[in-house]
């Protein structure tokens, strides 16, 4: 299994969302790096507290519907 980069994960972020490091003001870079990482601890943290796998995947499934909900709604 390949090893999780945040940092990757954070640059795909970026692309997503349409934003780029270069044309951030300094303190957007900085307020969007924490949200984004303080987001993925918050998810990582939610997925630790199911004991089953079962859960698990039923939880991802209804966040990523959630997920893709907020971005149609964003987008449109």
């Amino acid at each position: 299994m390949e090893k999780f980069n945040l940092e990757f994960q954070w640059a795909l972020y970026l692309e997503k969302s349409g934003l780029s490091l270069d044309t951030m003001h300094p303190v957007q870079r900085i307020e969007t790096k924490r949200a984004f990482v303080a987001g993925m601890a918050q998810m990582f943290l939610l997925f630790g507290q199911y004991e089953d796998e079962n859960t698990v995947l039923e939880s991802m499934t209804a966040l990523y519907d959630e997920i893709k909900t907020f971005w149609i709604n964003e987008t449109n």
